[in-house]
């Protein structure tokens, strides 16, 4: 798959991925460390740049910023 952001592939995970609560935490700490990865290695955090859906094509345009508060926020969003 094309690479996002930090460089990392982009995760193809499915519900029958989680089979239990010890698995859904795990992937949430895998997010964690991607987000501290990005944390150190973004240095343009409001430079616009355009970005290509790996599936669909469709394209948008980012800053670092929104890169690292998207993936917070729907954890948050999760967690409750």
């Amino acid at each position: 798959m094309e690479p996002v952001a930090i460089g990392h592939p982009e995760a193809d995970l499915k519900g029958a991925d989680f089979p239990n609560v010890a698995t859904v935490r795990a992937v949430f700490e895998g997010v964690d460390r991607l987000v501290e990865e990005a944390l150190h290695s973004f240095d343009r955090l409001n430079g616009v740049y355009v970005w290509t859906h790996p599936r669909k094509g469709w394209k948008a345009n980012v800053n670092q910023s929104c890169l690292l508060l998207h993936p917070i926020t729907h954890e948050f969003h999760h967690k409750g």
